[in-house]
This record gives C-alpha cells, sequence and structure tokens, in this order.
C-alpha cells in the first residue's frame, strides 16, 4: 500500500509508531515457541535519528496475533510485550482511503544449487538478469538476481508454472529460485538484525 500523507495526518501518525521509551527497553529477540520450527518472525526496526532499535519476535505474525491469547505457549518461552504488540497492531492496522497498490522498485531472486533436480529444467528467459549482470551478488554458492518490480507479474507466472521438483536452468547450472520484494532502507535496518544473529 501506497499514499501521501498530508503533513498533520504524517505528524499524527509518527506519534502514534515512534520509537518510545518502552520500545527502547525491549530485549532484542523474543521467542514465544522454542522447540517449534516453521513458525514466522516479526521484526521491527526503529529509528529517530540519534538512537535505533531492532526487535525480533519468534513464533508471530498476522495470522497468529488472531489466536495468540488462546495459543498453549509452553511454560518456558518469552512473553510478548505489550509494547511490541502494539506498534505491530498499528502497522498491520493502517488503512488509508485511495492508497495505491505499492510496488517494489527491485525484486530479489534468490537462486541456490539443485543439480540434482529429478524434473526436466525450465529455461530461465533469456532478457531477464543472470549471473553476470551488474546487479547480481554471490552469496557463498548462492545468488541473489534482481529485476525491475514492475516485472513481478511476468515473474510469477514463471514461477507458478515451476513443478515442485523442477529445476531452472542458468548459465548451464541447475538452480532452485524463490524471490522476494526489496523494501525502502533495507541496507540500514537489515545490518541492524545482521548484528543480532
Amino acid at each position: 500500500m501506497k499514499k501521501e500523507l498530508e503533513p498533520e495526518d504524517f505528524k499524527i501518525l509518527k506519534n502514534e509508531i515512534c520509537m518510545t521509551e518502552k520500545f527502547k527497553k525491549l530485549r532484542n529477540s523474543y521467542n514465544l515457541c522454542p522447540n517449534i520450527l516453521g513458525s514466522t518472525t516479526v521484526e521491527i526496526y526503529m529509528s529517530d535519528g540519534k538512537n535505533s532499535k531492532a526487535v525480533s519476535v519468534y513464533g508471530y505474525g498476522i495470522e497468529l496475533e488472531k489466536i495468540h491469547d488462546r495459543i498453549p505457549y509452553p511454560d518456558k518461552n518469552d512473553k510478548l510485550p505489550d509494547e511490541f504488540r502494539r506498534i505491530f497492531r498499528k502497522l498491520t492496522g493502517l488503512n488509508f482511503i485511495e492508497a495505491e497498490k505499492w510496488t517494489p522498485d527491485y525484486i530479489e531472486i534468490m537462486i541456490w544449487p539443485y543439480g540434482n533436480a529429478p524434473e526436466k529444467s525450465a529455461n530461465w528467459p533469456s532478457g531477464w538478469p543472470s549471473l553476470s549482470h551488474p546487479l547480481t551478488r554471490k552469496r557463498g554458492d548462492s545468488y541473489s538476481l534482481y529485476m525491475p518490480g514492475l516485472e513481478k507479474n511476468d515473474l510469477n507466472d514463471f514461477l507458478d508454472n515451476l513443478k515442485p521438483k523442477q529445476a531452472v536452468l542458468i548459465n548451464g547450472d541447475k538452480w532452485s529460485v524463490d524471490c522476494r520484494f526489496v523494501f525502502p532502507g533495507e541496507p540500514l535496518w537489515m545490518k541492524a538484525f545482521n548484528k543480532m544473529q
């Protein structure tokens, strides 16, 4: 969702979603469901220009928020901080009249080796970014390719047509493929969360 707010409306929103003293005092990470794999993680990064704070909560999300109070969490789990929940609810509850659908500037396409894929490989479209593209980044034995966000429908159509055990052929090698939106300000807040790992 994208909406340019009037200065006064933006000021009100900033006052409602800001780095409070309560938020500053939160730990860097919380685990609401230890020993349970595959749950979601919510990460909130805030900065007031002088100080910044990154908080990660595992075992929480939009769907889990609806039933959080009814989940029989184990006794040793962390408790969800009220201030984190307040900010999360405010952010996920935003709904502006006449807001436009947001399209990212770029989509990150993550690829990693899938040499033993049993299905016949699908050919990566020739006009799309490859391993030699200037924006491509090598990450160990994996790569990140970047394509304009305006091409997301074409990318989604391509990925939707892949079979579960089908690799994509790029530069003569077989790869698994996944993608995600690249969000504004990523280098700043991703650096903060990477420090926590």
